[in-house]
């Protein structure tokens, strides 16, 4: 399966914008594809999507339920939700089917049609797979002192090259500005991270705080955390993507690990919490009794606290079952608050109560 925008040929600014895509994609060692919303229809499958799907055109094709999988794309590309976790089963090269757990997300773009990222995991692999959570920021990105590491800043093309460094210091993980120049990041990310790396600049194209943390080789050879944070560049010229990257303290990984289950604890946050409202659309009594629309006034995530909170569970007991802060458990309670109208936990239950005990007038 080759894509439909050969690199070297690639002159506009979306025709390049989808060359680093399938770059990008090929390079993986996952199953994993780039391919357009609106249709289903494949891009760019990485080797491993290849020896699964065979030479598949569309996503549409191979996936069962078909129904839902189509339903997903058009929440996708309308906009009402931006990334989706499922599990399906694909109909594989050899006539056999696979269950997996199927990653999206879209890729938007001001500079033409959007793109959607997809991955398929079997389990369990699927459970050490990050996606960027809410929290995994502050666990990733700790408040630092006076000592903290200094930031460097990378600009990328379309193949991933680095085009330009921002030192501030002389040397990143033992590189100096000189020895990056013209390197692939695809080449010094650990193999098992390539995806999560993918996943956080699909994010980023709609999510101004999608980061994550990879490994990145070492002048050593050996593998350190590093933690990045991309920001897509809006103008018609080269490169397309700055890379914040920032070390992490005192990490250091080495490159035997060689898989995503030896991606550290802090890495396993799993994607049972995207925002999917196809998958977590709220009971109708709860929508009923605040008088909110499903998909439009609070996210899946609110939905899910404020339900939560209506069975008797506590803020310290959401926000573990959730895998998020309670500092996080209660924004989104402030939010739910202020939409529906009032200013406590007290308010809002006794605001479900009173409204659900009263009978319907239709």
């Amino acid at each position: 399966m080759t894509w439909r925008l050969a690199s070297e040929s690639a002159n506009s600014r979306y025709d390049r914008w989808v060359a680093m895509w399938a770059a990008g994609v090929t390079a993986n060692d996952l199953p994993m594809a780039v391919g357009d919303p609106a249709t289903g229809e494949f891009i760019q499958l990485s080797p491993a999507a290849v020896r699964l799907l065979g030479s598949a055109a569309n996503y549409l094709d191979v996936v069962e339920p078909q129904d839902a999988s189509a339903e997903l794309l058009r929440q996708m590309r309308g906009g009402l939700i931006e990334g989706a976790r499922s599990r399906r089963r694909l109909r594989c090269l050899d006539g056999s089917t696979l269950d997996v757990d199927a990653f999206g997300w879209v890729v938007r773009s001001s500079d033409g049609p959007e793109l959607g990222l997809g991955i398929w995991l079997p389990d369990p692999v699927s459970t050490v797979l990050d996606l960027g959570l809410e929290d995994y920021v502050t666990a990733a990105f700790p408040k630092q002192g006076p000592n903290r590491p200094r930031r460097h800043r990378l600009l990328i093309d379309e193949r991933w090259r680095v085009q330009s460094v921002d030192l501030s210091t002389d040397v990143i993980l033992g590189w100096s500005r000189n020895e990056l120049i013209g390197t692939s990041i695809l080449e010094w990310t650990h193999p098992g991270d390539l995806a999560a790396l993918l996943f956080t600049l699909a994010r980023s194209t709609s999510d101004a705080k999608a980061r994550v943390v990879v490994r990145v080789c070492h002048h050593d050879g050996s593998y350190r955390a590093t933690g990045i944070v991309p920001t897509v560049i809006r103008d018609d010229q080269p490169p397309l993507v700055a890379l914040v990257l920032t070390p992490v303290a005192e990490r250091r990984m080495t490159a035997s690990a060689g898989s995503l289950t030896a991606i550290p604890g802090e890495l396993r946050r799993i994607a049972d919490y995207l925002e999917n409202a196809a998958l977590v659309a709220p009971p109708v009594d709860l929508t009923d009794a605040f008088g909110l629309d499903a998909t439009g006034d609070l996210s899946p995530r609110q939905w899910e606290v404020v339900g939560r909170l209506l069975r008797g569970e506590r803020v310290p007991t959401i926000a573990a079952e959730m895998h998020l802060s309670r500092s996080t458990i209660r924004n989104h309670l402030s939010a739910v608050f202020a939409k529906v109208g009032v200013h406590s936990q007290a308010e809002l239950l006794a605001l479900y109560r009173r409204r659900s005990d009263t009978p319907s007038q239709s």
